[in-house]
């Protein structure tokens, strides 16, 4: 998990092109490094590529520039471009966007910035890393980490998040694929936050329903998310439980369906503990079956320094062989370094 601690680099930016002139806006620079190491072993049939043991060093950057700016009639603009590059590896992810926001509340397009279709999914798995090595093949399950949400985010969409009324908000999307070997995505959500006592209390639920493709490539895909999250001092508990339904044609149908209770608790102000356990099931495929137990500790070192060591158990019969089990476990050593 990387902590990004943002950077004020000037309270205006005047950006001029010949003789237009751009209205001053606050930019924002935020950045993180982060390196792992993981050692992986399993046992059982080996369905996807590599060895049955095995251990590897990998490391992220991550790079985000942000602009923001209010008109005269009080609207808030916002634009940001982030980066993630895996070093070494072909792995690179951009994303842009823009929302413009005010009393009415946000609107927002482009990955990563207006992704509000998923924005009220939930998911259990809340560790600090999960970089599962053996999940299967780009042949096999759509959903092998059961601690997971699966809605359809629409980010390069239209899409709109309502302000925070009384502790209720909601959020709806749009996004057109443009082509015909890729369907639109339609999804929405909402939350309640609620106060008991000493505690809050958070309902969330996130939907989202993709299009047959008009080409053949793929059928259509409903999912849903029903979480809640309670917290209670310095512990958060946080149960859900995710589905994605499609008739993907009469041999490759699926009817996911996870579950999973996740637990975070701060010790102190430099270490935090994480752990869930979580498990799936295809109700159109009586052989599959997926589980995972989960722990992480992070220590803050200094600021913008920390480390942490996750340790994942897995069990998992998916659809790519039969049935046949395959179990393991894995670590992850991180070292984070955000700016």
């Amino acid at each position: 998990m990387t902590i990004m601690r943002k950077v004020l680099l000037a309270t205006t930016a005047l950006i001029a092109v010949g003789t237009v002139q751009a209205a001053s806006a606050d930019v924002t620079i935020s950045g993180s490094f982060e390196w792992q190491y993981n050692t992986f072993d399993k046992s059982g049939t080996d369905y996807s590529s590599g060895t049955a043991d095995d251990s590897s060093i990998t490391n992220e950057i991550d790079v985000n520039i942000g602009f923001s700016a209010t008109t005269d009639s009080g609207l808030s603009l916002a634009m940001g471009y982030s980066l993630v590059e895996n070093v070494g590896t072909t792995g690179n992810a951009e994303s842009v966007g823009a929302t413009i926001s005010g009393d009415f509340g946000t609107l927002g397009t482009g990955t990563g910035y207006g992704e509000y279709g998923d924005k009220f999914a939930t998911a259990v798995d809340v560790i600090a890393d999960h970089a599962n090595p053996f999940t299967a093949s780009a042949s096999g399950d759509m959903y092998a980490y059961p601690g997971d949400e699966m809605v359809a985010a629409t980010g390069n969409g239209i899409n709109y998040l309502s302000p925070d009324m009384n502790g209720f908000q909601f959020s709806i999307g749009y996004a057109d694929a443009g082509t015909t070997t890729h369907a639109d995505t339609t999804a929405g959500g909402f939350q309640y936050a609620m106060s008991a006592g000493d505690a809050s209390i958070t309902l969330k639920y996130a939907m989202s329903a993709t299009g047959d493709s008009s080409s053949g490539a793929a059928n259509g895909v409903d999912a849903t998310s029903l979480g809640l999250v309670i917290g209670l001092g310095d512990a958060t508990v946080t149960v859900a439980t995710n589905s994605a339904e499609s008739d993907n044609g009469s041999s490759a149908a699926y009817d996911y369906k996870n579950t999973g209770v996740g637990i975070g608790y701060t010790v102190s102000d430099s270490l935090s503990v994480a752990a869930y356990t979580a498990s799936g099931e295809n109700d159109k495929d009586s052989d599959y079956d997926v589980s995972e137990n989960g722990v992480s500790f992070t220590y803050t070192i200094a600021d913008g320094l920390s480390a942490s060591v996750t340790h994942i158990d897995t069990d998992q019969k998916p659809n790519t062989n039969g049935g046949t089990s395959t179990s393991g476990n894995y670590t992850v050593v991180a070292v984070n370094l955000s700016f």
